[in-house]
C-alpha cells in the first residue's frame, strides 16, 4: 500500500514538474532561496538581541577597564549587523525583480543568484563574528577572574606572612 502511495506521489510530482517551464522553476528556486535568507537575517536578528541584551543587563561590566576593547568590538559588530539588516530590507524583493525584468532569462537568474549567495555569505559571517565575539568575551572573563584570584591569593599571603610575623614578634 504504501509504494502505490509513493507512486502515486511520484506520478503527480512528475506531472507538475513537467508542467512547469524551466523559467518557473527558478522562479520557486529563487523564491525558496528568498525564504530561507529572510529566516537567516531573522536569526542574525534575534542573535544580536541577545548579545545585546547580555552586554546591557548588567551596568557594572562597563566599569571594567579591560572588558572595554571586546565590549567595544561587539558594539560596533553588532552597529554593523543592523546596518546589514536596514540595507538588506530596503532592497528589492524577488517579485519587484520580476516585475521590473519583463523577461526573466538564465543569466539574469545566475546573476540574482550570485547576488544572493553575497548575501547569504554576509549573514553567515555577521552571525560568526557575533559568536567569536561573545567567546572572545567569555575568554577575557576567564582571563580576569584568574588574574583576580592570583592578586587576591598573594595579597593574601602577604597579610597572612605579616600577620604571622607580628605574632611570633610579639611573643618574643
Amino acid at each position: 500500500m504504501a509504494l502505490s502511495v509513493l507512486s502515486w506521489a511520484a506520478k503527480v510530482c512528475l506531472v507538475l514538474l513537467s508542467s512547469i517551464s524551466f523559467p518557473q522553476l527558478l522562479c520557486v528556486q529563487v523564491i525558496l532561496a528568498q525564504a530561507d535568507r529572510d529566516t537567516a537575517i531573522l536569526g542574525l536578528f534575534q542573535k544580536m538581541g541577545d548579545v545585546y541584551s547580555f552586554i546591557t543587563e548588567d551596568k557594572r561590566l562597563h566599569q571594567i577597564s579591560s572588558m572595554h576593547t571586546v565590549l567595544g568590538q561587539i558594539s560596533d559588530q553588532i552597529l554593523e549587523c543592523a546596518h546589514f539588516i536596514r540595507d538588506y530590507s530596503k532592497t528589492k524583493n524577488f517579485c519587484e525583480f520580476l516585475q521590473v525584468t519583463a523577461l526573466f532569462t538564465v543569466s539574469m537568474f545566475y546573476y540574482y543568484r550570485r547576488e544572493q549567495n553575497r548575501k547569504e555569505d554576509a549573514i553567515r559571517g555577521y552571525s560568526g563574528m557575533l559568536d567569536k565575539l561573545m567567546d572572545n568575551f567569555q575568554k577575557q572573563v576567564t582571563r580576569d577572574v584568574a588574574i583576580y584570584v592570583h592578586r587576591t591569593g598573594k595579597s593574601l599571603y602577604v597579610l597572612l606572612t605579616r600577620h604571622l610575623f607580628i605574632r611570633l614578634q610579639a611573643k618574643h
